[in-house]
């Protein structure tokens, strides 16, 4: 059995019977966010008056997808269904989620304690046109909203954040993550997942570099099956955000730009120089980043074009080798100041492990203080025993030196670096 649907008229009463009591999942990753500016309930309410409502208001059956799920033993399916089900869901939105939204509104403001007006009566009684969907897989939930929303009714963000995979799974958790932070910059729309869209396109440069960023690269991302070096860009990430949050509490405007040329900076700083952001001097580094672009943006004002950071700024994913290139000359002589430059060489070699062994005589002293014995055979084995820095950890400059090599318990190395 495959899916079905089934398409039939309702009239406003008889679907809010249905639906209410919090009935209706909307899933993000296969629904717009529920933002209708007062003109867009305003026009919706009066094409229903008028009878020229023609849209449906697309459902997925949950109790049936769920079954089928179990059927075909598609378990991934049936624990996202049954999820729902057991929650008190009995359908998932798929396309009109802000007109159920509003619908609802106006039949929780309905005083039932005085009789109801003839306009409201018949307003009740308009039927609109549903779709519900039974026997549904979730991978055809995304194809169902992307299909309906293929026009120009959907911007490019939308349907990538309706494609079924890691990306888009991590850029929505990301966008949460840091919605306090995107919030404070000028020019987001986020009703229409700008806000997303621009997490996609630090995601993109970080995983690729690729340069101009465009609409294409970016939904060919979201296909990818795997993302590099998750953790060096949620580090870059958790410092961005509190430098923009620093940066917003100076009252200096937060656009798309600056907050870009802030993510390349603090990226290829670490990429290119191998430097990695003083966390103790985070505010003295941002207000020292915020000196350095205003003089930017004083000293190249009659530049012509090519050279004038303000113009260069129009176009946020163009010119960023350049853009990066002025950023680091300016900085450059306060580096020190803010940053550590790691050693090049982050571990330490099993002959150095070896040597240290022997030299110690396999003694490993705990963070807890106990000591323990150690022979070399198990030194070798790196599920036990690591190479630490006994002095400033590599994440503070430190240098992966033999003089600075210290061997430690597996489980002590990895508590030492959560701290550091």
């Amino acid at each position: 059995m495959s899916i079905i649907r089934k398409t039939e008229s309702k009239s406003i009463e008889g679907f809010i019977r249905i639906i209410r009591g919090n009935k209706i999942y909307s899933d993000q990753s296969i629904q717009r966010r529920k933002v209708w500016s007062k003109s867009n309930r305003v026009g919706y309410h009066q094409s229903l008056v008028e009878g020229t409502d023609t849209n449906n208001i697309v459902l997925c059956d949950i109790k049936s997808s769920m079954d089928f799920a179990s059927t075909n033993n598609n378990m991934k399916d049936y624990e996202y269904f049954s999820k729902l089900w057991n929650q008190g869901f009995r359908y998932i939105s798929i396309d009109g989620g802000n007109r159920t939204e509003y619908l609802m509104d106006i039949y929780k403001g309905i005083n039932w304690n005085i009789p109801m007006s003839d306009e409201m009566s018949d307003f009740l009684d308009t039927e609109i046109n549903l779709v519900f969907m039974f026997n549904s897989t979730k991978l055809q939930l995304h194809k169902t909203f992307i299909n309906l929303n293929s026009g120009v009714s959907g911007n490019s963000q939308e349907k990538r954040n309706a494609m079924e995979g890691i990306v888009s799974d991590f850029i929505r958790k990301v966008g949460i993550d840091y919605s306090g932070e995107l919030l404070k910059i000028s020019g987001l729309n986020f009703s229409r997942m700008k806000d997303l869209e621009l997490v996609s396109q630090f995601l993109l440069y970080h995983q690729s570099k690729i340069t101009p960023i465009k609409d294409k690269s970016l939904t060919l991302m979201f296909k990818y099956i795997e993302i590099f070096n998750e953790k060096e860009f949620l580090n870059v990430m958790k410092i961005w955000g509190n430098c923009i949050n620093l940066i917003h509490g100076t009252d200096s405007k937060i656009t798309k730009t600056t907050s870009f040329n802030l993510f390349i900076f603090l990226l290829e700083i670490g990429r290119q120089y191998n430097c990695v952001l003083n966390k103790d001097l985070i505010s003295e580094f941002v207000d020292k980043y915020l000196e350095l672009e205003n003089k930017r943006i004083v000293d190249t004002f009659y530049n012509p074009m090519e050279t004038n950071w303000k113009y260069l700024s129009r176009y946020m994913t163009k010119n960023l080798d350049y853009k990066f290139e002025c950023m680091y000359n300016d900085f450059h002589p306060f580096l020190g100041d803010y940053f550590y430059e790691l050693d090049s060489k982050r571990l330490f070699s099993d002959m150095e492990k070896l040597a240290k062994c022997i030299e110690t005589g396999g003694v490993v002293t705990r963070l807890d203080g106990s000591v323990e014995v150690y022979t070399p055979l198990q030194v070798e084995n790196g599920k036990i025993i690591n190479g630490g820095h006994k002095g400033k950890p590599h994440s503070k400059g430190g240098k992966s030196t033999y003089d600075n090599l210290e061997l430690q318990e597996s489980s002590d190395n990895k508590s030492q670096g959560n701290r550091h």
